[in-house]
């Protein structure tokens, strides 16, 4: 079904609950205009146009009267074509208490109105509010949201992999839980290289293969304790990798560009790591070497490929001509990480900012 009957002068005032009135119309490419329906008795209207994947826009709603509207979750919810919105930014939002996956896989959507206004004073959910939003390269200022009520908060921005990060002034954040990361790859790989050269030693070619584990503490943005560890790489050690595991919140599955085998050897790292921890792990793939360009077994894209197909990021380094690009990427990674898992503390700490 690509379209629908006239149904713009239903009489609505009764009318409580809409959801799920649009959801999965997979073909829908556009809607009659909903403007003038009379919501104002309505309470919920989650998953209204839920997968509605062929709308490029959306009638304007941006008057709907939503005073008594309880549950938002999902509305907009993968709508994958549409590239903006109607200005929502003026919904009187005081009654309202889930904005769960409210835009959600929403993956065209390059902007989004001012909602910085909105009264959120009663919303306890906000779990995956811009999760999946690939294509938001910024958001609005949402720091004067009142979240005082606010319990579900996790991966708000998980996905959000256009963005621009630096809006967040994350180098200001107080954090003082000590982050867990987690090296692992085949023996040879380099991973006690890249751990050694972040301490700005020079590289040495005879660094012993880990053969138990190796640990150091680092600090990232000035004040960000990281705990990184090394688990062994030999296949008779494979077992000890899933006692490293445990309570990790970044794994790095570290392949070497010359060796073949290094990059099978992460699907079966892979498959330890999501056994053990599930989804809740920032997961990255880093080639090493890259240097030995010349002798390049593993071509960039077969790499690139499993890092998409795991959700996962990217990172090309050489632990011995360039230990810089390493740090960065440690830094953009714990960065997900909070982005991901601890997003209430971005919004608490530009609340505690304004007062």
């Amino acid at each position: 079904m690509e379209s629908l009957p006239d149904i713009s002068k239903w009489n609505m005032k009764n009318v409580e609950n809409i959801n799920k009135i649009f959801k999965g119309c997979s073909s829908l490419k556009s809607l009659p205009d909903l403007s003038k329906w009379n919501t104002e008795n309505i309470i919920n209207i989650s998953s209204l146009f839920e997968g509605c994947t062929s709308l490029k826009s959306l009638p304007d709603i941006s008057k709907w009267n939503i005073k008594n509207i309880k549950n938002m979750s999902g509305i907009f919810k993968s709508c994958s074509s549409m590239e903006s919105l109607p200005d929502i930014s003026k919904w009187n939002m005081k009654n309202v208490e889930n904005i769960n996956e409210m835009f959600k896989e929403c993956i065209s959507l390059k902007s989004l109105p001012d909602i910085s206004k909105w009264n959120t004073k009663n919303i306890n959910n906000m779990n995956s509010l811009f999760e999946g939003c690939s294509s938001l390269i910024s958001l609005p200022d949402i720091s004067k949201w009142n979240i005082n009520n606010l319990c579900h908060y996790s991966s708000i921005y998980k996905g959000c992999t256009s963005i621009n990060k630096d809006v967040f002034n994350l180098k200001e954040i107080e954090f003082e839980k000590n982050i867990k990361i987690l090296l692992c790859g085949e023996s040879g790989v380099g991973c006690n290289t890249l751990s050694y050269r972040l301490d700005g030693e020079d590289f040495r070619g005879d660094i012993a293969a880990v053969t138990n584990y190796s640990f150091r503490e680092i600090i990232l943005f000035n004040k960000i304790k990281v705990s990184l560890w090394n688990g062994p790489g030999q296949e008779k050690y494979r077992s000890m990798i899933s006692l490293f595991l445990n309570k990790s919140d970044i794994v790095i599955f570290v392949y070497d560009i010359t060796k073949r085998s290094s990059l099978d050897y992460l699907n079966i790292l892979i498959k330890m790591a999501k056994d053990k921890l599930g989804d809740k792990f920032i997961g990255a793939i880093v080639g090493n070497k890259s240097d030995l360009f010349l002798k390049q077994e593993v071509k960039d894209e077969e790499a690139k490929k499993l890092a998409r197909e795991q959700g996962y990021k990217f990172y090309l380094v050489s632990a011995k001509t360039d230990p810089i690009a390493f740090r960065k990427c440690l830094e953009e990674l714990v960065l997900d990480y909070i982005l991901v898992f601890h997003p209430f503390l971005l919004l608490k700490k530009k609340n505690d900012s304004k007062k």
